[in-house]
């Protein structure tokens, strides 16, 4: 699977990765994926050959040691494991033709760190922008309340259990078992940071009738503020 996905092979089929939208629609594994899939060990591979592959390519006078390579890609695992494999092609593909400035010959953890919190933002914004676009579409009160696929991007990217679960219910079976329905996004936000709780909470406050919702990721934030006082 490293070769499938290393930084060459990925990169050299990423024409198609324009914008973030493409991003959102192309099917790829998540960080989480692969290391629920293959361990640990083998994510934090996948992500140290993207960094090393930036290392060289840069030919940076001072670039990331060995132990900073390692350390990113700990943080990369444990804050951003819902981006996927076209997350990462894409973010790269940027910093490599100079979409995030200057180097000044050098790179470092926290500069690198940054392009992924400025990405995660934008990607949440995007698919937030995408959801209003499928809710205007709606004609019926109820569908336009319910709208599977409004679901579907309100979540997707935001954490892997519900990704990697099979084709969200339709709009019979979310009324029917909106319970179930609830169970798995509890246990898609025990896989989110404290900022990325407060942030997709915020923005979740501009949809309608999604009380509940947010309610359950607001019960997720008390308990970590509870945890860690």
């Amino acid at each position: 699977m490293l070769k499938v996905y290393n930084p060459n092979n990925c990169l050299k089929h990423s024409a198609k990765l324009k914008t973030i939208q493409d991003v959102i629609k192309t099917e790829t594994p998540s960080i989480s994926f692969l290391k629920k899939s293959n361990g640990e060990n083998f994510a934090s591979t996948f992500l140290m050959v993207w960094i090393l592959y930036l290392n060289e390519t840069l030919d940076l006078k001072r670039p990331l040691s060995e132990s900073q390579i390692e350390m990113l890609s700990g943080m990369i695992i444990s804050d951003y494991p819902m981006l996927t494999v076209a997350d990462i092609t894409f973010i790269f593909k940027k910093a490599i033709t100079g979409k995030y400035g200057e180097f000044y010959e050098s790179l470092s953890i926290p500069k690198i760190m940054k392009w992924f919190a400025d990405y995660f933002e934008e990607r949440c914004e995007i698919a937030e922008m995408i959801s209003q676009q499928e809710h205007s579409k709606s004609k019926e009160p109820l569908s336009a309340k319910w709208n599977n696929e409004v679901v579907k991007e309100m979540f997707k990217g935001v954490s892997e259990t519900i990704s990697e679960r099979p084709p969200l219910p339709t709009l019979p079976e979310i009324l029917q078992s909106s319970e179930k329905y609830q169970e798995m996004l509890k246990e898609s936000c025990k896989n989110l940071s404290v900022d990325q709780l407060e942030k997709i909470i915020s923005k979740w406050k501009k949809y309608p009738n999604k009380e509940v919702y947010q309610k359950i990721l607001e019960k997720e934030l008390k308990s970590r503020e509870k945890q860690n006082p």
